[in-house]
């Protein structure tokens, strides 16, 4: 870290997730949820986009793995924001900064 930063100034503030978590087992795939939640920034944002099938090398589809991450971080308090559902791949974004009274 560059001398004079602060540990919230390298927080990261957007995480982009693509292609990647059907790979990881299950053990794997809870060290990344639990990563993105102790180490982002308190207005944080996550973008998560998978095939929606599942590879023939791969632990999970692409829409259980989005399942298993919006489950995570929704009851982590991370509020969904953006779902596209394609025949072909599935993308959301979850934010940290949404204001309660949006959607209210």
């Amino acid at each position: 870290r560059p001398s004079g930063l602060s540990e919230a100034a390298v927080q990261p503030d957007l995480i982009i997730l693509s292609e990647f978590l059907y790979y990881l087992d299950a053990d794997q795939r809870a060290q990344t949820w639990r990563l993105i939640e102790a180490s982002t920034a308190p207005e944080a944002d996550v973008v998560a986009v998978h095939w929606r099938p599942k590879p023939e090398d791969a632990w999970l589809s692409g829409e259980a793995v989005q399942r298993e991450l919006n489950d995570y971080l929704t009851d982590a308090g991370w509020c969904r924001v953006v779902t596209h559902t394609d025949v072909e791949f599935v993308v959301a974004t979850w934010s940290r900064d949404v204001p309660l009274t949006i959607g209210r």
